[in-house]
């Protein structure tokens, strides 16, 4: 066989392959069309889940904008609020802390690091009775903070008095409220501590200036004994007492003899010394519960609850003998002398204060009378 023909049946041969490729490839097309046609459909599927997804995606990013622009503004207004809540302790006159529930400071005022002399960086986030070198773990402050702010949702005006390292003894006035936040479910305690020592201070005085006024109201300047009102204030209210307790009572009136003499002949000083004298000699001769005053000029009274049977005579033998004891004092410039007038009232008949001075006034009269006649009767004799 020549090579020529070699070449054409090859080329035969090759035609029907390629022949019978054509017929297998014919017998592929539907499928191929089919296959084709499925996979154009899942690219469409695709192609949608790809777009619905990025839409999804898209929304969920929106979303998440906008709850990260949320969360901002409240972050921002919630430090505005900060800022401005601050704002507002820092201008309260009184020391005011805030802390958390578990009594930590979240914040102070100006006035509290001002007042108690205690730095910023010591103070917030530190637990109040750690402050100041436990300066303000003080009992009764446990007590309110421990016991009954858990029971109650405020308290006012709980006064109390500590002695502080740096500034010393403080009498305070404690306030307290609790506060709920419900964007955060937590809780906070404000403390208003108000600062009292002054006012105590003044009060105090004040008390005293009245106490002052009220004695010298009632207290004769001279001798320190009662005045008249005084007397009467008192001895009404010590008669009611020994009416009620039946009690008996006695009174004396005394003046002061020669008093006009030792005034015209020795001067008003020696007078006002006779004055003060015959009170010295009154409150050595009666007890200290006996009420005893000045009620005029040269005239004395002495009230005494539940006195003795005898009182009278023993008191005329006490007076005697204090008067005899004053008068032999040497240098003397005059002689001191009392008239009385003692009268003596039973629990079961009681008199007002006024009927017990005319009867014991009365009976003075009597004795100084009864004294300047026997003088008379003695120069005449002589």
């Amino acid at each position: 066989m020549t090579s020529e023909d070699k070449t054409k049946k090859q080329l035969v041969n090759e035609v029907n392959f390629l022949q019978k490729l054509v017929k297998n490839l014919e017998k592929l097309k539907p499928l191929l069309k089919n296959k084709t046609k499925k996979l154009r459909q899942a690219n469409e599927t695709f192609e949608e889940r790809v777009e619905c997804r990025t839409a999804t995606e898209r929304i969920i990013n929106r979303q998440l904008h906008a709850e990260i622009e949320q969360r901002k503004q409240a972050e921002q207004a919630a430090q505005d609020a900060r800022e401005y809540a601050e704002s507002i302790v820092d201008t309260v006159r009184e020391p005011l802390l805030v802390l958390d529930a578990d009594l930590r400071v979240i914040s102070a005022s100006r006035s509290f690091y001002q007042t108690f002399k205690v730095k910023l960086v010591k103070t917030e986030k530190h637990h109040i009775y750690d402050l100041g070198n436990h300066q303000w773990d003080i009992p009764q402050l446990r007590h309110l903070l421990e016991n009954i702010i858990p029971k109650s949702t405020s308290f006012d005006e709980f006064e109390v008095e500590h002695t502080f390292p740096n500034i010393g003894k403080r009498i305070m006035l404690l306030n307290a409220r609790k506060i709920y936040r419900e964007a955060n479910n937590t809780q906070l305690l404000l403390l208003a501590i108000e600062d009292i020592t002054e006012r105590k201070h003044l009060e105090k005085e004040l008390r005293k200036t009245q106490e002052e006024l009220r004695v010298l109201s009632i207290t004769d300047t001279l001798t320190g004994l009662y005045n008249r009102r005084g007397f009467l204030t008192l001895a009404q209210q010590q008669i009611k007492m020994a009416k009620r307790n039946k009690q008996d009572i006695g009174l004396l009136f005394a003046d002061l003899d020669n008093m006009k003499h030792i005034n015209d002949s020795l001067g008003h000083q020696d007078g006002d010394s006779a004055l003060v004298e015959a009170a010295n000699i009154l409150k050595a001769s009666f007890r200290e519960s006996d009420v005893i005053a000045r009620i005029g000029g040269d005239e004395f009274a002495v009230l005494v609850i539940q006195p003795h049977k005898d009182f009278a005579q023993i008191l005329t033998a006490r007076l005697k003998e204090n008067l005899d004891k004053c008068n032999a004092e040497a240098n003397r410039r005059y002689a001191l002398s009392l008239s009385t007038g003692i009268v003596y009232c039973d629990a079961d008949h009681q008199r007002s204060i006024y009927e017990l001075l005319s009867e014991a006034d009365k009976l003075m009269y009597d004795q100084k009378l009864t004294r300047k006649e026997h003088s008379s009767e003695t120069k005449r004799d002589w």
